[in-house]
């Protein structure tokens, strides 16, 4: 289904492409301060409670995690405040097999150094913490990973990021026997490296080789030299693991400010193709570097990714959700913000036929009321509503910089409901050929730009001097075309002969040439 929308002015059409509507808002959840990015971290829980809703946690930077219950309707207040939270919790599934999730939260002890809390799932609902993994040097961010049993054990491992004073960075790994301790089990650092550098702020596991053991991914940050490209160790799990990473994939091309930062961002994707095999996505997860990667697991998997996703130069969060069309798979879904003005949510549809053009698409002009930095965290947190279709929630800040959870439903294709999203929307900035050409009163211009970005349509003549300026500002993302009638700045006919047409943004320039015949 498409909208077209014509703006006329003496010498310029304009036609977009554009979703027709948003999904279901079942509710919007708001904290009472502003200023805390409310929501900069959402964790999916499952059922805590047992009362068919699934759950969520979300964070804010005062250092409080909220546990929100789903019901029908959702209620309003958190039913649970953690205090002296850092920005990291995971949930590790069912590691007791009660069939309720436990999850890890990174929290500070009495002494202010940063330990690894584990809180069983499951009612009665409490903030006792469980057991406390770390020790007295550990300080740092706390990411977090469950490995199970990478190292063939009979028990899975409780995996945590640490920093020294040297910044040297370590993971640990903690074995999750009947009696827990907090003393390290396995420090893995990363082999043959020397020098300042990064290791462990971002980690995945799952079993991306298909031998069915699980497996780890780490990024590998080299501060050393500032023209590396940053770099994923993967270590295949089974008795033989060791400190020896078995595949190294490095960002390719050469160096660019950004690159550096490659693999910080991992996120396991489960087997989003539907192949059989663990998946995961890899990307700097900031600024200096469009591309997304997509690593599609296998007895084949090697350093070449296997889908590119271009989504702008820009903050962008990735994380793997449950099925939100219905279709039967697991699909990602991506937020993306540029500045404090601006944000957009993207879902690729798993399956087969997955590719890099997103399914589904909106942007903050879709939600009443103006927005900040909307969209700074997305993630699917299961069925919250009890309907029976998968929801997510994205965060933003509010006309009055009051913080926002918006969750949205997902939706049923099975059922035909109103989600026949465009899906053609861009994935990159494409210049077309001007038809007619050569033309005699008017000629038609189109491009495409994927992202929302300011650009600029000029006409040049064969001087390089400027005629004609059809077009300069910010756009949303999708696909243009304007007519161009021959005239000139100050609306005069311009003579016969060959003229160029330019499209610029801060990120693409092309130039294609023309001619005009009387």
């Amino acid at each position: 289904m498409k909208l077209v929308l014509f703006v006329l002015s003496t010498s310029l059409f304009l036609s977009i492409s554009v979703f027709p509507q948003v999904p279901e808002l079942i509710t919007t959840l708001y904290t009472d301060t502003t200023h805390t990015l409310f929501g900069f971290r959402v964790e999916p829980l499952g059922d805590q409670n047992n009362d068919g809703f699934d759950d969520f946690l979300a964070f804010d930077v005062r250092g409080e995690a909220f546990l929100y219950l789903g019901g029908n309707p959702p209620p309003q207040d958190p039913a649970l405040i953690f205090e002296d939270v850092w920005d990291r919790f995971k949930n590790l599934g069912d590691m007791n097999n009660d069939n309720f999730d436990e999850y890890a939260i990174a929290s500070r002890n009495a002494s202010g150094q940063l330990r690894i809390v584990l809180h069983y799932g499951g009612p009665p609902l409490d903030t006792i913490k469980e057991y406390w993994f770390g020790e007295d040097t550990l300080w740092g961010r706390g990411f977090i990973a469950r490995g199970h049993d990478i190292n063939a054990n009979g028990s899975d491992e409780l995996i945590c990021w640490t920093e020294y004073p040297d910044i040297h960075k370590s993971l640990l790994f903690y074995e999750l026997n009947a009696i827990h301790d907090s003393l390290v089990d396995f420090k893995l650092t990363p082999y043959n490296t020397t020098g300042g550098y990064v290791f462990g702020d971002g980690i995945i596991t799952g079993d991306f080789n298909g031998d069915s053991i699980t497996d780890l991914g780490v990024n590998l940050r080299l501060r050393t030299s500032e023209a590396t490209n940053g770099m994923i160790y993967l270590y295949w799990g089974g008795p033989s693991f060791d400190t020896i990473p078995d595949l190294i994939i490095r960002r390719p091309g050469e160096f660019v400010f950004g690159y550096e930062d490659f693999g910080r961002q991992l996120e396991f994707l489960g087997d989003i193709n539907a192949n059989g095999y663990h998946d995961f996505w890899a990307s700097s997860g900031d600024y200096g570097d469009p591309v997304r990667r997509i690593y599609f697991g296998g007895p084949d998997i090697d350093t070449i990714s296997d889908l590119n996703i271009v989504e702008g130069d820009g903050l962008l969060n990735a994380r793997l959700s449950k099925d939100l069309n219905n279709d039967g798979y697991n699909d990602l879904i991506t937020s993306y913000y540029t500045s404090t003005t601006y944000g957009w949510v993207r879902v690729y549809c798993g399956g087969p036929e997955i590719d890099s053009i997103a399914d589904f698409y909106f942007d903050d002009d879709d939600i009443p009321l103006s927005q900040y930095y909307f969209a700074h965290e997305v993630a699917g947190i299961g069925d919250y509503n009890g309907d029976g279709l998968n929801d997510f929630a994205v965060a933003s800040y509010g006309p009055r910089n009051d913080q926002e959870i918006f969750i949205f439903s997902g939706w049923d294709d099975a059922l035909d409901v109103p989600y026949d999203y465009e899906s053609t929307l861009p994935n990159g900035f494409s210049l077309h050929q001007n038809y007619p050409n050569p033309f005699n009163n008017t000629t038609t211009i189109s491009f495409e730009i994927p992202y929302k970005e300011s650009v600029s349509l000029k006409i040049y003549n064969i001087l390089g001097e400027e005629v004609k300026q059809l077009i300069n500002k910010e756009l949303s993302a999708g696909m243009y075309t304007f007519e161009w009638n021959g005239t000139d700045n100050k609306s005069h006919k311009v003579t016969s002969g060959v003229y160029f047409y330019k499209l610029s943004s801060s990120s693409f320039t092309q130039e294609m040439k023309m001619v005009l015949v009387k």
